[in-house]
């Protein structure tokens, strides 16, 4: 049989390791490309150009990613990605070309659901202030298009200074500077299973080069497979208990039951058998009383089953009912074994009891090391990370919508807000501020031409104090508007709900938009 394995390239709208000429030779296109022979069989079932199917994240580290696509071959590309993608994660795949092979990912964010869960994940963010004479200003050094910028630079139409007053450089100078030496120490005295054993080879070697952005980088994929780890182990840890507990509980009914039928009276003590229900040795109990009862050592077998709480009330009725006893037992230990292979791929209960032992040993190392990481890194640099996180976040909503749709982040003295700018047939601003006791939401339209004689100007908020200030202000508002050379069209105060205003920024920014981001 063919081999079904394929390898690719992982393209990413931002920076490619900080090189900017990467950056701005591949800014459009968000792909991946097969490299290798493709397979005819891969070839035909991908079906027409446009075609849509979806990717399971099979495996993924700082270098590389592993695609299983539905059909049961594996993609394998390059990592370049900014936007955290994590094992499991399902994409969506389209056909852009057949020659030469190019599948483009649309993707949704991780953890993000819809346009005002963005919001709130930009707002949890550190913004930056916005002055009300340099919006123009503050939206540029954003972050939002600093590859560009840092491709200008290296060309000589962008000075250094201008270059600096972007979000992103000051976040990324602000990692490179940061110090990885307690970080280091903790990880160098960690004993770690082979393949987080590497990643962590690789973070001290990215801190000895002094690739500080790099390594924080490379940290933070550590930590989410660090709680992908536990999570997995927990998760194992509970289904093997749960299947212990289930066949324990079956395998008591069943016995008292069908003894019941031959004349032999078991009664279950609950505080005994309860805390062994998911211990794996209470299994081994009933092994041990089978061979027991096997070799005519009667007392022997009531007494095994004492340990787990089944007492013979009648005794004495046991060598009567021996040989139907001894062919209950054996049925129950049976269907036992079968039950264990087939949920756990064993029977054999002291491996299933050693692997619980490396589960709860190991997720307490893990857990140990989560813990100290976290209290490692220094909190200015936690800081910067989720900033950066942002501004992928923002980076690749603003490619995704072609140029024509942006988010953007900020801070003024009356707390954090959103600005949202939509470019269609008109121009749409949204503005966005939070208040201890409510919001306020301000939507302006303009016709989409260089230079527009008219406005729109709309006030939503469900602050009565503040609706009545904003009213008792239109008339000046109209007049300085007008003054400008703006007739104003429409120009309102509402009292709405916070809600109402989210639904109608989400329908003009784009729900799908940001569902479906191309990365």
């Amino acid at each position: 049989m063919e081999g079904r394995k394929v390898e690719g390239v992982f393209l990413d709208t931002a920076i490619l390791r900080n090189k900017a000429y990467e950056a701005y030779e591949t800014a459009r296109v968000y792909e991946i490309r097969i490299l290798s022979r493709v397979p005819e069989a891969l070839l035909a079932s991908l079906g027409d150009v446009g075609s849509r199917f979806r990717a399971t994240v099979k495996s993924l580290d700082s270098e590389k990613v592993v695609l299983m696509l539905e059909n049961g071959y594996e993609v394998e590309a390059e990592n370049r990605l900014a936007m955290p993608v994590k094992m499991g994660e399902e994409l969506n795949l389209v056909l852009e070309s057949k020659d030469p092979i190019t599948l483009r990912v649309e993707r949704s964010f991780s953890g993000v659901r819809g346009v005002r869960d963005l919001l709130s994940s930009l707002l949890s963010i550190d913004a930056f202030p916005l002055k009300a004479d340099s919006l123009k200003e503050t939206v540029e050094n954003s972050g939002i298009v600093y590859e560009r910028k840092v491709w200008d630079f290296l060309r000589g139409v962008l000075g250094e200074e201008e270059l600096a007053r972007d979000v992103k450089y000051q976040v990324l100078k602000a990692l490179n500077e940061a110090d990885t030496k307690g970080l280091e120490a903790v990880l160098r005295e960690v004993v770690l299973p082979e393949e987080l054993g590497k990643r962590v080879s690789s973070l001290l070697e990215k801190a000895e080069k002094g690739e500080k952005a790099e390594f924080f980088r490379e940290l933070v994929f550590l930590e989410r497979e660090l709680d992908a780890k536990i999570n997995d182990n927990e998760r194992r840890a509970d289904f093997i208990r749960e299947t212990v507990r289930n066949l324990t509980r079956s395998l008591v009914k069943d016995l008292t039951e069908r003894t019941a039928l031959i004349g032999l009276k078991f009664t279950v003590n609950r505080k005994i058998l309860d805390p062994m229900e998911k211990n794996p040795k209470t299994l081994s109990v009933f092994r041990e009383a089978l061979k027991s009862l096997e070799n005519n050592r009667m007392q022997e077998f009531v007494q095994k089953l004492n340990l787990v709480g089944l007492k013979l009330t009648n005794p004495e009725e046991l060598p009567l009912h021996r040989d139907k006893l001894v062919s209950l037992m054996r049925d129950l230990v049976r269907g036992a074994n079968t039950f264990l292979s087939s949920k756990l791929e064993t029977e054999d209960v002291d491996a299933i009891s050693r692997e619980l032992r490396k589960l709860s040993e190991e997720r307490g190392k893990l857990s140990e090391l989560r813990e100290r990481l976290t209290s490692e890194l220094p909190a200015e640099v936690k800081k910067n990370l989720t900033r950066l996180e942002g501004i992928n976040y923002m980076q690749s909503f603003f490619i995704a919508q072609e140029g024509n749709r942006f988010v953007v982040p900020f801070r003024v003295e009356e707390g954090k807000g959103v600005l949202a700018l939509s470019m269609k047939d008109s121009f749409r601003i949204f503005v966005k501020l939070n208040f201890e006791e409510g919001f306020l939401g301000i939507l302006m339209e303009a016709p989409r031409r260089e230079n527009p004689d008219y406005v729109n100007l709309m006030f939503r908020t469900d602050i009565e104090r503040l609706r009545l200030e904003l009213e008792n202000s239109l008339p000046s508002l109209k007049d300085e508007l007008s003054d400008l050379g703006l007739e104003v069209k429409r120009l309102e105060v509402v009292k709405d709900r916070e809600e109402s205003f989210e639904r109608e920024l989400a329908g003009e920014v784009g729900e799908e938009g940001v569902f479906n981001l191309r990365v």
